[in-house]
């Protein structure tokens, strides 16, 4: 459902994905959590957001650093 609705509003705002990369349906959810991190929120409250188990998951999966 999110990719749908992602690729009908990047229909209507050709907006690039940043370094190359494709926006799919966690795009949205790998960005608020990679924002989350990049204003100090330590990674376990970011995890404890997202509804990770694991705090794991979220730093390798979830935050993009550049």
């Amino acid at each position: 459902m999110i990719n749908t609705w992602l690729h009908h509003l990047l229909e209507l705002l050709p907006l690039p994905a940043p370094l190359g990369g494709k926006y799919q349906g966690h795009s949205l959810r790998s960005g608020a959590g990679s924002e989350a991190f990049a204003i100090a929120l330590p990674v376990a409250m970011v995890a404890e957001m997202m509804g990770h188990a694991s705090v794991e998951t979220t730093s390798l999966s979830y935050i993009k650093t550049r």
